[in-house]
Protein backbone atom coordinates (compact mmCIF):
# COMPACT_ATOMS: atom_id res chain seq x y z
CA UNK A 1 0.00 0.00 0.00
CA UNK A 2 1.50 3.35 -0.67
CA UNK A 3 0.86 6.10 1.53
CA UNK A 4 1.40 9.92 0.94
CA UNK A 5 3.88 9.75 3.41
CA UNK A 6 5.79 7.81 1.28
CA UNK A 7 6.07 10.07 -2.17
CA UNK A 8 8.78 12.19 -2.77
CA UNK A 9 8.18 15.84 -2.65
CA UNK A 10 8.85 16.08 -6.52
CA UNK A 11 6.14 13.16 -7.02
CA UNK A 12 3.68 14.74 -5.25
CA UNK A 13 4.27 18.23 -6.96
CA UNK A 14 4.03 17.13 -10.00
CA UNK A 15 1.38 15.00 -9.67
CA UNK A 16 -0.48 17.80 -8.49
CA UNK A 17 0.42 19.78 -10.99
CA UNK A 18 -0.23 17.48 -13.85
CA UNK A 19 -4.24 16.95 -11.56
CA UNK A 20 -4.39 20.53 -11.82
CA UNK A 21 -3.86 20.48 -15.88
CA UNK A 22 -5.52 17.61 -16.59
CA UNK A 23 -9.12 18.75 -14.72
CA UNK A 24 -7.99 21.88 -16.97
CA UNK A 25 -7.93 20.58 -19.95
CA UNK A 26 -10.99 18.48 -18.89
CA UNK A 27 -12.88 21.61 -18.68
CA UNK A 28 -11.10 23.07 -21.26
CA UNK A 29 -12.50 19.95 -23.65
CA UNK A 30 -16.17 20.10 -22.70
CA UNK A 31 -16.54 23.92 -23.19
CA UNK A 32 -15.30 23.50 -26.60
CA UNK A 33 -16.65 20.72 -26.99
CA UNK A 34 -20.28 21.82 -25.75
CA UNK A 35 -19.63 25.10 -27.65
CA UNK A 36 -18.83 23.75 -30.80
CA UNK A 37 -21.77 21.25 -30.73
CA UNK A 38 -24.25 24.00 -30.34
CA UNK A 39 -22.96 25.96 -33.24
CA UNK A 40 -22.97 22.71 -35.50
CA UNK A 41 -26.22 22.34 -34.70
CA UNK A 42 -27.40 25.95 -35.42
CA UNK A 43 -25.01 25.51 -38.93
CA UNK A 44 -26.88 22.04 -39.68
CA UNK A 45 -30.70 23.50 -38.86
CA UNK A 46 -29.52 26.46 -41.20
CA UNK A 47 -27.83 24.07 -44.01
CA UNK A 48 -31.95 21.84 -43.44
CA UNK A 49 -33.09 25.45 -44.56
CA UNK A 50 -30.94 26.44 -46.91
CA UNK A 51 -31.60 22.68 -48.55
CA UNK A 52 -35.44 22.94 -48.11
CA UNK A 53 -35.92 26.38 -50.07
CA UNK A 54 -36.70 24.91 -53.43
CA UNK A 55 -39.86 22.91 -51.66
CA UNK A 56 -40.57 25.98 -50.26
CA UNK A 57 -41.07 28.22 -53.32
CA UNK A 58 -42.76 24.75 -55.15
CA UNK A 59 -45.11 24.46 -52.60
CA UNK A 60 -46.01 28.63 -52.62
CA UNK A 61 -46.33 28.57 -56.21
CA UNK A 62 -48.45 25.75 -56.39
CA UNK A 63 -46.18 23.79 -58.71
CA UNK A 64 -45.71 20.48 -56.14
CA UNK A 65 -44.50 17.21 -57.66
CA UNK A 66 -45.58 14.21 -55.96
CA UNK A 67 -42.14 12.96 -55.84
CA UNK A 68 -39.91 15.48 -54.41
CA UNK A 69 -36.12 15.38 -54.98
CA UNK A 70 -34.26 13.93 -52.47
CA UNK A 71 -31.13 16.26 -52.71
CA UNK A 72 -28.82 16.22 -49.70
CA UNK A 73 -31.76 15.46 -46.98
CA UNK A 74 -32.44 12.77 -45.77
CA UNK A 75 -36.54 13.18 -46.23
CA UNK A 76 -38.99 15.75 -47.44
CA UNK A 77 -42.15 15.95 -46.66
CA UNK A 78 -45.42 18.44 -47.54
CA UNK A 79 -48.43 18.47 -45.98
CA UNK A 80 -51.88 20.16 -46.99
CA UNK A 81 -53.48 22.46 -44.05
CA UNK A 82 -55.40 19.02 -43.51
CA UNK A 83 -52.53 17.30 -42.44
CA UNK A 84 -52.49 14.71 -45.60
CA UNK A 85 -48.45 14.37 -46.89
CA UNK A 86 -49.17 15.34 -50.74
CA UNK A 87 -45.61 15.41 -51.71
CA UNK A 88 -42.37 13.39 -50.32
CA UNK A 89 -39.13 12.33 -51.27
CA UNK A 90 -39.03 8.96 -52.71
CA UNK A 91 -37.83 7.57 -49.54
CA UNK A 92 -40.71 8.71 -47.52
CA UNK A 93 -43.57 7.71 -50.20
CA UNK A 94 -46.54 6.86 -48.85
CA UNK A 95 -45.12 7.18 -45.31
CA UNK A 96 -47.26 8.91 -42.09
CA UNK A 97 -45.85 12.34 -41.34
CA UNK A 98 -42.44 12.43 -39.43
CA UNK A 99 -43.31 14.62 -37.03
CA UNK A 100 -46.75 16.28 -35.40
CA UNK A 101 -45.34 19.75 -34.29
CA UNK A 102 -45.73 22.86 -36.18
CA UNK A 103 -44.28 26.65 -36.48
CA UNK A 104 -45.18 29.17 -33.60
CA UNK A 105 -48.20 30.96 -34.32
CA UNK A 106 -46.30 34.23 -35.92
CA UNK A 107 -43.22 32.10 -36.92
CA UNK A 108 -42.53 30.47 -40.26
CA UNK A 109 -40.21 27.70 -38.77
CA UNK A 110 -38.94 25.66 -36.26
CA UNK A 111 -36.70 22.89 -35.47
CA UNK A 112 -36.72 19.85 -33.04
CA UNK A 113 -34.48 16.77 -32.37
CA UNK A 114 -36.80 13.24 -32.96
CA UNK A 115 -35.52 10.03 -32.57
CA UNK A 116 -36.91 7.08 -32.69
CA UNK A 117 -39.92 8.63 -35.26
CA UNK A 118 -41.76 6.65 -37.78
CA UNK A 119 -40.35 6.90 -40.52
CA UNK A 120 -36.55 7.14 -39.07
CA UNK A 121 -36.94 4.26 -36.50
CA UNK A 122 -33.56 3.95 -35.37
CA UNK A 123 -32.05 7.30 -36.18
CA UNK A 124 -31.81 10.63 -34.14
CA UNK A 125 -32.87 13.48 -36.84
CA UNK A 126 -32.99 17.35 -36.95
CA UNK A 127 -36.47 17.98 -38.71
CA UNK A 128 -37.15 21.66 -38.94
CA UNK A 129 -41.00 22.83 -39.76
CA UNK A 130 -41.76 25.66 -42.34
CA UNK A 131 -45.06 27.59 -42.52
CA UNK A 132 -46.43 28.59 -46.00
CA UNK A 133 -48.96 30.54 -46.46
CA UNK A 134 -51.16 30.35 -49.21
CA UNK A 135 -55.15 30.82 -50.06
CA UNK A 136 -56.09 27.36 -48.99
CA UNK A 137 -54.47 27.63 -45.90
CA UNK A 138 -50.93 27.30 -44.19
CA UNK A 139 -49.02 24.30 -45.69
CA UNK A 140 -46.40 22.55 -43.20
CA UNK A 141 -42.90 21.27 -44.93
CA UNK A 142 -40.88 18.94 -42.70
CA UNK A 143 -36.93 18.62 -43.78
CA UNK A 144 -35.12 15.96 -42.08
CA UNK A 145 -31.21 15.44 -42.10
CA UNK A 146 -28.87 13.52 -39.22
CA UNK A 147 -28.17 15.31 -35.85
CA UNK A 148 -24.96 16.41 -35.22
CA UNK A 149 -22.71 14.11 -32.77
CA UNK A 150 -22.08 15.26 -29.69
CA UNK A 151 -18.15 15.34 -30.15
CA UNK A 152 -19.00 17.17 -33.82
CA UNK A 153 -16.59 15.78 -35.69
CA UNK A 154 -13.97 13.10 -35.12
CA UNK A 155 -11.12 14.65 -36.57
CA UNK A 156 -12.35 17.97 -34.58
CA UNK A 157 -12.67 15.78 -31.55
CA UNK A 158 -9.02 14.37 -31.84
CA UNK A 159 -7.30 17.81 -32.55
CA UNK A 160 -9.24 19.01 -28.67
CA UNK A 161 -8.50 16.33 -26.69
CA UNK A 162 -5.01 15.73 -27.89
CA UNK A 163 -4.49 19.35 -27.08
CA UNK A 164 -5.58 19.25 -23.98
CA UNK A 165 -3.45 15.34 -23.35
CA UNK A 166 -0.24 17.45 -25.01
CA UNK A 167 -0.60 20.39 -22.45
CA UNK A 168 -1.29 17.89 -19.37
CA UNK A 169 2.30 16.44 -20.20
CA UNK A 170 3.46 19.36 -21.02
CA UNK A 171 2.68 20.92 -17.41
CA UNK A 172 3.84 17.63 -15.81
CA UNK A 173 7.08 17.43 -17.02
CA UNK A 174 7.63 20.83 -16.55
CA UNK A 175 6.25 20.71 -13.11
CA UNK A 176 8.92 17.90 -12.28
CA UNK A 177 11.97 19.82 -14.11
CA UNK A 178 11.07 22.96 -12.25
CA UNK A 179 10.93 21.27 -8.80
CA UNK A 180 14.15 19.26 -10.10
CA UNK A 181 16.07 22.73 -10.49
CA UNK A 182 14.48 23.80 -7.30
CA UNK A 183 15.07 21.36 -4.87
CA UNK A 184 18.53 21.11 -6.07
CA UNK A 185 20.55 23.14 -3.66
CA UNK A 186 18.18 20.61 -0.88
CA UNK A 187 20.00 17.72 -2.55
CA UNK A 188 23.72 19.30 -1.81
CA UNK A 189 23.01 20.29 1.50
CA UNK A 190 21.09 16.80 2.58
CA UNK A 191 24.45 15.39 0.56
CA UNK A 192 27.02 17.24 2.50
CA UNK A 193 24.84 16.93 6.30
CA UNK A 194 24.61 13.26 5.91
CA UNK A 195 28.87 13.21 5.37
CA UNK A 196 29.69 15.71 8.07
CA UNK A 197 30.44 13.42 11.26
CA UNK A 198 31.19 14.62 15.03
CA UNK A 199 34.76 15.14 13.80
CA UNK A 200 34.38 17.26 11.00
CA UNK A 201 32.34 19.53 12.20
CA UNK A 202 34.49 22.54 10.08
CA UNK A 203 32.46 21.94 6.67
CA UNK A 204 29.49 23.58 5.83
CA UNK A 205 26.76 23.15 3.49
CA UNK A 206 26.65 25.06 0.12
CA UNK A 207 24.63 28.68 0.27
CA UNK A 208 22.65 28.58 -3.00
CA UNK A 209 23.23 32.06 -4.85
CA UNK A 210 19.64 32.78 -5.28
CA UNK A 211 17.85 34.64 -2.71
CA UNK A 212 14.80 32.62 -0.80
CA UNK A 213 14.09 30.59 1.50
CA UNK A 214 16.33 27.33 0.72
CA UNK A 215 19.09 30.15 0.85
CA UNK A 216 18.03 31.38 4.79
CA UNK A 217 17.83 27.19 5.16
CA UNK A 218 21.08 26.96 4.59
CA UNK A 219 22.49 29.94 6.50
CA UNK A 220 20.58 28.89 9.20
CA UNK A 221 22.12 25.17 9.08
CA UNK A 222 25.84 26.71 8.99
CA UNK A 223 25.07 29.11 11.93
CA UNK A 224 24.14 25.70 13.75
CA UNK A 225 26.72 23.68 12.61
CA UNK A 226 29.00 26.75 13.84
CA UNK A 227 27.21 26.49 17.29
CA UNK A 228 27.68 22.74 17.59
CA UNK A 229 31.69 23.29 16.25
CA UNK A 230 31.76 25.56 19.38
CA UNK A 231 30.32 23.26 21.79
CA UNK A 232 32.26 20.03 20.52
CA UNK A 233 35.43 22.47 21.20
CA UNK A 234 34.53 23.16 24.85
CA UNK A 235 33.85 19.53 25.74
CA UNK A 236 36.94 18.79 24.28
CA UNK A 237 38.50 21.36 26.10
CA UNK A 238 36.90 20.24 29.55
CA UNK A 239 37.43 16.84 28.81
CA UNK A 240 41.55 17.70 28.46
CA UNK A 241 41.54 20.04 31.58
CA UNK A 242 39.53 17.24 33.50
CA UNK A 243 42.34 14.46 32.75
CA UNK A 244 45.41 17.27 33.38
CA UNK A 245 43.67 18.57 36.38
CA UNK A 246 43.06 14.98 37.66
CA UNK A 247 46.11 12.79 36.64
CA UNK A 248 48.06 14.31 39.16
CA UNK A 249 46.09 13.89 42.60
CA UNK A 250 45.37 10.76 41.38
CA UNK A 251 49.03 9.47 40.77
CA UNK A 252 50.15 10.90 44.34
CA UNK A 253 47.12 8.56 46.08
CA UNK A 254 48.32 5.58 43.49
CA UNK A 255 52.28 5.97 44.80
CA UNK A 256 51.25 6.42 48.81
CA UNK A 257 49.15 3.32 48.71
CA UNK A 258 51.66 1.60 46.74
CA UNK A 259 54.08 2.54 49.16
CA UNK A 260 52.24 1.55 52.21
CA UNK A 261 50.93 -1.67 50.78
CA UNK A 262 54.78 -2.83 49.67
CA UNK A 263 55.94 -1.70 53.81
CA UNK A 264 53.08 -2.24 55.87
CA UNK A 265 55.24 -2.89 59.40
CA UNK A 266 57.44 0.67 58.80
CA UNK A 267 54.10 2.72 57.53
CA UNK A 268 52.54 5.16 59.85
CA UNK A 269 49.06 4.11 59.07
CA UNK A 270 47.58 7.37 60.46
CA UNK A 271 50.14 9.93 58.73
CA UNK A 272 49.68 8.36 55.68
CA UNK A 273 45.44 8.48 56.04
CA UNK A 274 45.87 12.13 56.72
CA UNK A 275 48.30 12.54 53.75
CA UNK A 276 45.32 10.73 51.20
CA UNK A 277 42.53 12.99 53.13
CA UNK A 278 44.82 15.99 51.88
CA UNK A 279 44.84 14.31 48.88
CA UNK A 280 41.41 13.70 48.71
CA UNK A 281 40.53 17.36 49.74
CA UNK A 282 42.68 18.54 46.75
CA UNK A 283 40.45 15.78 44.00
CA UNK A 284 37.70 17.38 45.64
CA UNK A 285 38.61 20.73 45.08
CA UNK A 286 40.18 19.64 41.21
CA UNK A 287 36.44 18.22 40.98
CA UNK A 288 34.85 21.83 41.74
CA UNK A 289 36.83 23.58 39.76
CA UNK A 290 35.94 21.72 36.76
CA UNK A 291 32.38 21.39 37.26
CA UNK A 292 32.40 25.31 37.51
CA UNK A 293 34.98 25.36 34.71
CA UNK A 294 31.48 23.71 33.02
CA UNK A 295 29.20 26.01 33.63
CA UNK A 296 31.17 29.17 32.84
CA UNK A 297 32.02 27.31 29.66
CA UNK A 298 28.37 26.31 28.50
CA UNK A 299 27.41 30.40 29.16
CA UNK A 300 25.07 29.51 31.29
CA UNK A 301 23.88 32.50 32.90
CA UNK A 302 24.23 33.40 36.61
CA UNK A 303 22.49 35.76 38.79
CA UNK A 304 24.37 39.29 40.01
CA UNK A 305 24.84 40.16 43.33
CA UNK A 306 26.69 42.38 45.47
CA UNK A 307 29.91 40.66 46.58
CA UNK A 308 32.81 42.13 48.71
CA UNK A 309 36.21 41.29 46.99
CA UNK A 310 38.00 40.97 50.42
CA UNK A 311 35.81 38.69 52.01
CA UNK A 312 35.99 36.59 49.01
CA UNK A 313 39.08 36.48 48.93
CA UNK A 314 39.71 35.42 52.27
CA UNK A 315 36.69 32.40 52.21
CA UNK A 316 38.77 31.19 48.56
CA UNK A 317 42.35 31.29 50.81
CA UNK A 318 40.74 29.49 53.59
CA UNK A 319 38.48 26.40 51.83
CA UNK A 320 41.71 25.74 49.72
CA UNK A 321 45.09 23.91 50.98
CA UNK A 322 48.06 25.10 49.33
CA UNK A 323 51.73 24.21 49.40
CA UNK A 324 53.05 27.15 49.89
CA UNK A 325 51.74 30.22 52.29
CA UNK A 326 49.72 32.98 50.60
CA UNK A 327 48.77 36.26 52.20
CA UNK A 328 45.59 38.21 51.51
CA UNK A 329 45.47 42.10 51.65
CA UNK A 330 42.45 43.59 50.67
CA UNK A 331 40.44 46.35 52.03
CA UNK A 332 37.57 46.44 53.21
CA UNK A 333 34.03 47.48 51.85
CA UNK A 334 35.21 46.77 48.17
CA UNK A 335 31.78 45.90 46.64
CA UNK A 336 31.27 45.01 42.77
CA UNK A 337 27.83 43.76 41.55
CA UNK A 338 28.75 40.27 39.58
CA UNK A 339 28.49 36.84 39.15
CA UNK A 340 30.18 34.72 42.56
CA UNK A 341 30.96 31.71 41.13
CA UNK A 342 32.90 33.24 38.39
CA UNK A 343 34.94 35.75 40.33
CA UNK A 344 35.83 32.72 42.33
CA UNK A 345 37.33 30.96 39.18
CA UNK A 346 38.74 34.00 38.19
CA UNK A 347 40.51 34.59 41.81
CA UNK A 348 41.09 30.72 41.85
Amino acid sequence: MVTKGAWSVRTRLTLIAVTVAALSGLALTLVATVSLYGLASSFRAQEITNAALETINLTARERLPAVLPRGTLDGVQVLDPSGRVLSATPNLSGRPRMADFVPPAGEVSTDRQVCGGTDFPDRCMVVVAFRVHRADGDWIIYAADDVVPWYVHPGLFAVIFGTSVTLVLLAGVGAYQTVNRTLAPVDSIRGELAEITATDLGRRVPVPPDSGEIKQLAITINQTLDRLEAAAEQQRRFASDASHDLRSPLTAMRAQVEEALHYPEDTDWKAKAGEMLASLDRLQAIVSDLLMLARLDSGAPMARQPIDLGELCREEMTHRRRGVEMTCHAEPGVVVQGSRLRLARLLT
